[in-house]
């Protein structure tokens, strides 16, 4: 019975050694890669990076807006959204009221891709993307709406980053939702 967990055992241990040595001469010999998707996103700076088991692109988007009070007696309160697609000004929101922004992403790739929605510095604490992952199959597209919230008078300034992974090799695609 011993002998049998032992035989077990060692056969695991083999087996786990042939992928891993099959997966590095896959990547030596960079057999199908897979390229991060162009998402049809246009951020002001954008970064790509590569680890052993995905790429990644990450767009970062500039985003601002100022909360003023809704009532600010006889003077008019001009609200407006800026449509510049390489940064999210959401204007001017008056206490109480939202401003939405979309951002439209599509994978255009034969590979799944996972896309992370990340919100840096200030306007962190009022603005709220609709979701912070979304896995996209491929081909397909994905809304991901932000909603500058008008919660708190102040001025808010920072970043949106959307950051998309795909796998680096075509097999690793199933694993994508687990990223």
């Amino acid at each position: 019975m011993v002998s049998n967990v032992k035989l077990g055992i060692l056969i695991a241990v083999i087996a786990l050694f042939a992928v891993a040595v099959l997966a590095a001469c896959y990547s030596v010999w960079d057999l199908r890669r897979v390229d991060v998707p162009d998402s049809g996103l246009v951020g002001e700076d954008v970064n790509q990076d590569m680890s052993l088991l995905y790429k990644e692109k990450v767009y970062r988007f500039p985003a601002n807006f100022t909360v003023l009070p809704s009532d600010i007696g006889s003077s008019k309160l001009n609200i407006g959204v800026a449509t510049d697609t390489a940064s999210l000004n959401f204007g001017i929101v008056p206490v109480g009221f939202n401003v939405t922004k979309t951002l439209n992403i599509t994978s255009p790739e034969s590979n799944n891709a996972k896309i992370f929605i990340r919100v840096k510095g200030n306007i962190s604490s009022q603005l709220n993307p609709s979701s912070d992952s979304v896995n996209l199959a491929p081909g397909t597209k994905n809304i991901v709406t932000l909603v500058a919230a008008g919660t708190e008078i102040g001025e808010y300034s920072g970043e949106v980053q959307v950051i998309i992974k795909v796998p680096r090799y075509f097999f690793m695609s199933p694993f994508i939702p687990y990223m």
